[in-house]
């Protein structure tokens, strides 16, 4: 828009994608970055006891032990052994078609 000129809704809708993030997302920004160092010594506390594997404790923290596989990915997720049991067979179906990247928050879980 140059000086004098009207705004016309492409100019308000150009202003609205540029708009800055909203206050809960910086919230919860804080919150993570506070609650950090607590739970990394949790979960190092659970590797000591056994309950997490060390090999894959990046994982719990976002970072990828593998690089993501070429082609189409489809990822699952099950919390348990219950939903990991009844998710196989969907991730049986649809590995004909894709890669499936199946993650567990248990380490029984996993071993299945």
């Amino acid at each position: 828009m140059v000086d004098g000129e009207a705004a016309t809704e492409s100019d308000a809708g150009a202003a609205s994608a540029q708009a800055p993030w909203p206050w809960p997302f910086h919230a919860w920004a804080l919150v993570g970055r506070l609650a950090g160092p607590a739970l990394r010594a949790h979960q190092r506390k659970r590797v000591a006891a056994d309950k997490e594997d060390p090999l894959r404790t990046r994982e719990r923290f976002g970072h990828a032990s593998q690089p993501r596989p070429a082609g189409r990915v489809v990822w699952l997720h099950a919390a348990s052994v219950g939903e990991t049991l009844s998710a196989l067979p969907l991730a049986e179906c649809v590995a004909e078609d894709a890669t499936v990247v199946f993650t567990t928050a248990t380490t029984t879980a996993r071993a299945l």
